[in-house]
């Protein structure tokens, strides 16, 4: 499978998030594309500039400018795109944290209050959220099939596998791979069983329109017999 899969993957650190003074808006970013589709699943959270040095070394790890939206690696001065200053460039500042949590999927580091790994997106707790409204960051999901987050209410049931799976064991291209694989195997069994019921269906009426004469003259004559009793 890895022949025919192209993976993109990257941590993008954008504006301070408002009222929270030192705390930064993050997307994990991981895209999956193959010769017929195109995944891509994003972590959003909020972090702190220190948090943020903990990231696994295998994700690249960017800073988007404020002004244009370019994507700069962490030790820029200035935006390579517009020129102009990062002024929330990553800093080694006190984060105001009690106590840190490592993650055991991807080993970045977490505030212990919050029930999701801001990286990977794994729960905490060996048993899994009850419901997303336990988790403390948001999923995204953009395939074919359309646009979707952990918070709607109702999602497709691969949708939802594929978010059960990453609270589970962490966002990873392994999983998102073998998600695609798994989807169109399943979604291919659905077409194959509405396929099936459309042709059960078309051959029902086709019999009742070729009989439908017979089927009119008994009634008829059960009609008439009810009548005489």
């Amino acid at each position: 499978m890895d022949n025919w899969l192209k993976r993109f993957d990257y941590l993008e650190l954008g504006d301070e998030v408002k009222g929270e003074q030192g705390w930064l808006l993050s997307k994990r970013r991981l895209l999956v594309e193959t010769q017929d589709e195109k995944v891509e699943v994003v972590i959003s959270d909020q972090i702190t500039p220190t948090l943020a040095r903990t990231a696994p070394h295998d994700i690249e790890l960017m800073f988007c400018c404020h002004f244009c939206g370019m994507d700069n690696t962490p030790n820029e001065l200035k935006c390579s795109g517009c020129g102009k200053p990062l002024e929330k460039q990553l800093t080694e500042e006190e984060t105001g944290i009690d106590q840190i949590l490592k993650c055991s999927s991807c080993e970045a580091d977490n505030d212990a209050k919050k029930s999701n790994c801001w990286v990977c997106g794994i729960y905490f707790p060996a048993d899994g959220p009850q419901s997303e409204r336990d988790c403390t960051n948001l999923i995204t999901i953009d395939y074919m099939q359309g646009h979707y987050t952990s918070a709607d209410k109702r999602l497709p049931k691969e949708v939802t596998y594929l978010i059960k799976k990453i609270r589970k064991a962490g966002l990873s291209q392994e999983i998102v791979g073998q998600w695609i694989v798994k989807k169109n195997q399943y979604l291919a069994q659905v077409k194959r069983i509405e396929d099936r019921s459309k042709e059960f269906g078309d051959k029902a009426m086709e019999m009742i329109n070729n009989y439908k004469g017979y089927l009119l003259v008994a009634a008829i004559l059960l009609l008439m017999f009810l009548v005489a009793r």
